[in-house]
Formats: C-alpha cells, sequence, structure tokens
C-alpha cells in the first residue's frame, strides 16, 4: 500500500540521516541567541560514506566554529568540513566513525513531476530531530537565480530541514 511504501522509505533512510549543530563566528550571545531557537545553530545531513562522510548544505556549516554531529541513536561526533562549494551550496563534512549506514541515492530518472517525496530533516529544534513531511516533486529542472537545475517540492522544509535528503 502507499502508506506502506512511505513507511518503508522513512525507515531505510532515517538510520542515515543526521542533525548538524554548532556556533557561528561572528555573532554576539544576544543576537545568536535571538537568531537560532535552543542558542545552538542547528542543520540536517545525509551519510554518503561508511566512514564518516556526510553530505550537506554549504550554507549549513560555513560558519561553524565547532560542530557536532548526531546520529540516529542520539550519539555525537566531531565534525570536520572536508569540501564546500558556496556555489552549489553543497558541502561535505567528516566524522570519525566507520561503519556507518549509507543512504542509497535514487535513479535521476525517478525525478519527475507529481512524483511522491518525503523530506527529512531536524526543523525548528534538536526535539523535532528527523522529522518527515511529505509531497510531490513540483518541477525538475528549475532555476531560481543560478545556472543550476534544481528539484523543487512542496514537501515542507522548514528552518534547520537544510541539508536533509529528499527522498522517494
Amino acid at each position: 500500500s502507499e502508506e506502506q511504501a512511505v513507511q518503508n522509505a522513512i525507515s531505510r533512510i532515517s538510520p542515515s540521516v543526521v542533525a548538524i549543530v554548532g556556533n557561528y563566528m561572528g555573532e554576539t550571545t544576544a543576537t545568536y541567541q535571538e537568531k537560532y531557537a535552543e542558542g545552538i545553530a542547528h542543520g540536517t545531513g545525509i551519510i554518503i560514506t561508511s566512514g564518516g562522510e556526510i553530505l550537506t548544505n554549504a550554507h549549513v556549516v560555513k560558519d561553524l566554529t565547532s560542530m557536532i554531529v548526531i546520529l540516529q541513536d542520539g550519539s555525537g561526533y566531531e565534525g570536520r568540513v572536508k569540501y564546500l562549494d558556496e556555489t552549489l551550496d553543497l558541502a561535505v563534512i567528516k566524522i570519525d566513525k566507520l561503519g556507518l549506514p549509507v543512504a542509497a541515492f535514487a535513479d535521476e530518472s525517478a525525478m519527475v513531476t507529481g512524483a511522491k517525496v518525503l523530506a527529512v530533516g531536524t526543523p525548528v529544534n534538536l526535539g523535532l530531530r528527523n522529522s518527515v513531511s511529505l509531497g510531490i516533486i513540483s518541477g525538475v529542472n528549475r532555476s531560481v537565480s543560478s545556472n543550476y537545475a534544481l528539484i523543487q517540492t512542496d514537501a515542507a522544509v522548514n528552518p534547520g530541514n537544510s541539508g536533509g535528503p529528499l527522498v522517494n
């Protein structure tokens, strides 16, 4: 059933989704606490190698002075930026942990307008880690003031979801 397919997708991707928390450079404590829930900045990432590499958005990690990556089981590991591309808004961060569950990437042909998708992330605060919203692909090969083809979705994406996966 469709409901079972959604539940299966969630159970397959959840072990590979991480929360990323840290402190920003140049922020005063008062400004920082006004801008970020719980006084910390947070985002989401997806494990891409079993050796500790995690894909996220560049804007999630580019100005962090320190970062902790929280796995599904609640354990935390210090993270460091390995690659950062602000133009693409993509970053790879690394933690010192082996044997991590790697996300499987979908075939590009599955990205079609109208296909159902799930957005997984850490919206608003860490208490909502690995929250899921359901939607559809609203458009493919879209561009908003960039030269890169993007996937548009109507799945709810909130502050903190940045860097999290969109899964089918």
